[in-house]
């Protein structure tokens, strides 16, 4: 994935866990880490267990069906 298309996804992202009010949102910038597995790890702080499950659904389902990308890997 190119740079543009990479800060793009990491908006996108971004914009969707404000879209379930996701909180303190971080990012961690592994771009510059030889062989990382991801550009970036992004973090975020739920109220709850089920808002924190709501977060990663709606990035997953919304990441399929607008650009097109599944998931390497899901934790937690």
């Amino acid at each position: 994935m190119d740079v543009k298309n990479t800060t793009e996804t990491l908006n996108f992202i971004i914009d969707k866990i404000e879209d379930k009010k996701g909180e303190n949102i971080k990012v961690l910038d592994l771009s510059k880490i030889d062989n990382a597995i991801a550009d970036y790890f992004i973090i975020c702080t739920a109220n709850s267990k089920i808002q924190a499950l709501t977060i990663s659904d709606h990035i997953i389902r919304e990441t399929r069906t607008q650009l097109k990308e599944k998931p390497l890997n899901v934790e937690g």
